[in-house]
């Protein structure tokens, strides 16, 4: 930099060759000078004005379901950086209103929970002033004793500040339950997100009841209960709601609560998005559910969350006129193809004659009779997204069926399926699929596509699971210059097709770190 250069003092001459006692005489004290003249210019950041500083400090704050806060983490680490930002971290309560406390299974000095807990919580209700915060809760660990002093606190601080939550997601042992639920009796006038999951009870419990009558602005209600062994009902605006979510991310698959909830799901008269955990399968004397009509509602997730799930009573009593989007996917991987649903779905859209523009299968069996039958009943698809499982899955007859070059002969009326597809994304296992693949998607661009009356795909994605434990070198990498020609030959095609991105990807069937594999079972 420019002003780091060492010139000599003005109106100095300073000898080309001088002689080393002259240039430690001479050089040193002028060096020093200039140093210390430097000390004092301010750095680059020292000149970003402190409102600045503050947008970017509150864009390094994480927001979500993160660890405990320590001092490696924004805020708190921008405040240790040196005494301006910290007056720029404390000054700013925006910083401050999001607070993360989880306790993982690794955790197990449970005796320092409590104060760990509370210096955090009086530091983020210090520094936020009277802005709503979002708090997040979350303790994976098994019940015992010794944490129901820290659920005490956190109901304590809760009903403290009852007016000042905006959103509260909680995870914890369903044994807390008859503790954590009286911090609803409280008003809760900002609470606008309340999220809460157990884990499943291996013990009956008696009653219990989360009250939230006095939250007159929520919107958003996520529960999991820990399976059928409590007793517990909600009482909650439902017709206030615009979002709902049931056993949609329990840490244990047997739950009823689906079913058990269907008359409060019929209440929610406003809601536009639900999402239902299928679990183990109900077995009841009651005879068919009555019909459930959801005006508002347009966009639906199924989630399987047992190899013996099945979605009949969940979704037999539904009827969606404004369904736009319906995502289904599992919380695990089956080994093979087991059937969790006949013709649910493609009814369900069939009575509802809605207008589903966004349909995502994924990790779930679905086979390409229910798949096609939910094609017809959406003639305004915009997206399809479709990698079932098993991973063998051939999709061979899926990309016949979307293959519109036949249009125009005997088979026009299987050509008109998916004629508003814009964005496709597929998944397979087998080479084999390559050619039919390429061949569908050369009839969706282009002259071909308005020739077959269909609008262009402006977005095609393949997924390749590669399945091959292959040893030999020389067979894999024959094997993966087939792959780089295939990759090649879609860029070819986006190449020619401006408006068309194209993206091939090679993954491993599953990821273990997020998601269960079942054997074949």
């Amino acid at each position: 930099m420019e002003h780091a250069r060492l010139h000599p003092a003005e109106g100095h001459h300073v000898s080309q060759t001088p002689t080393a006692s002259s240039k430690s005489s001479v050089d040193k004290p002028a060096a020093l000078a200039q140093l210390e003249r430097l000390a004092v210019l301010p750095s680059p950041v020292k000149r970003i004005p402190p409102e600045i500083l503050a947008h970017i400090f509150d864009l390094c704050v994480i927001r979500g379901n993160d660890p405990l806060p320590i001092s490696t983490q924004a805020p708190l680490s921008l405040a240790r950086v040196c005494g301006t930002w910290r007056e720029i971290a404390h000054s700013n309560p925006r910083l401050w209103t999001y607070l993360n406390i989880s306790f993982s299974e690794a955790c197990v000095s449970r005796a320092i929970d409590l104060s760990k807990a509370s210096q955090t919580f009086d530091l983020w209700l210090r520094m936020s002033s009277t802005l709503p915060i979002s708090f997040t809760f979350i303790d994976r660990r098994i019940y015992h004793s010794a944490t129901e002093g820290l659920i005490r606190l956190l109901v304590d601080r809760l009903r403290q500040n009852s007016r000042r939550w905006k959103s509260i997601s909680i995870q914890l042992s369903g044994a807390y339950f008859l503790t954590l639920y009286t911090f609803t009796l409280c008003d809760l006038a900002s609470l606008e997100h309340l999220s809460i999951h157990g884990d499943v009870l291996r013990v009956w419990m008696q009653w219990t009841a989360l009250n939230l009558t006095d939250a007159p602005n929520l919107k958003s209600l996520a529960y999991s209960a820990p399976g059928d062994r409590i007793n517990d009902t909600i009482n909650v605006p439902w017709d206030r709601l615009t979002e709902v979510s049931f056993e949609f991310t329990p840490s244990w698959p047997i739950n009823f609560q689906v079913s058990r909830h269907l008359p409060q799901l019929a209440q929610c008269q406003n809601i536009t998005t639900c999402s239902l955990g299928i679990g183990e399968r109900v077995h009841s004397g009651a005879g068919d559910p009555q019909s459930i009509t959801l005006l508002c509602l347009r966009t639906l997730r199924v989630r399987r969350l047992s190899p013996r799930s099945h979605i009949r009573s969940a979704i037999d009593p539904l009827i969606l006129p404004r369904l736009q989007t319906l995502e289904i996917d599992a919380a695990f991987l089956l080994g093979r193809k087991t059937r969790w649903h006949d013709r649910q779905f493609s009814n369900l859209l069939a009575r509802s004659s809605c207008s589903l523009e966004n349909l995502t299968i994924r990790d779930v069996y679905f086979p390409d009779e229910e798949l096609f039958r939910c094609l017809a009943h959406s003639r305004e698809l915009r997206l399809l997204c479709f990698m079932p499982c098993p991973r063998t899955y051939d999709i061979l007859g899926i990309t016949k069926k979307l293959d519109v070059s036949r249009s125009a002969g005997a088979d026009a009326v299987v050509g008109r399926v998916g004629a508003r597809l814009r964005e496709l994304k597929l998944a397979c296992t087998s080479e084999s699929c390559f050619e039919g693949i390429t061949k569908m998607l050369l009839s969706r661009v282009g002259a071909s596509a308005r020739v077959a009356g269909v609008d262009a795909l402006q977005r095609f994605e393949l997924v390749f699971f590669d399945l091959s434990t292959e040893t030999d070198l020389s067979v894999r990498s024959a094997r993966w210059a087939r792959l780089d020609m295939f990759r090649d030959s879609l860029g070819q095609i986006a190449a020619v097709n401006e408006n068309l991105e194209v993206k091939f990807t090679v993954d491993v069937p599953y990821l273990p770190q997020y998601i269960d594999v079942i054997p074949g079972r």
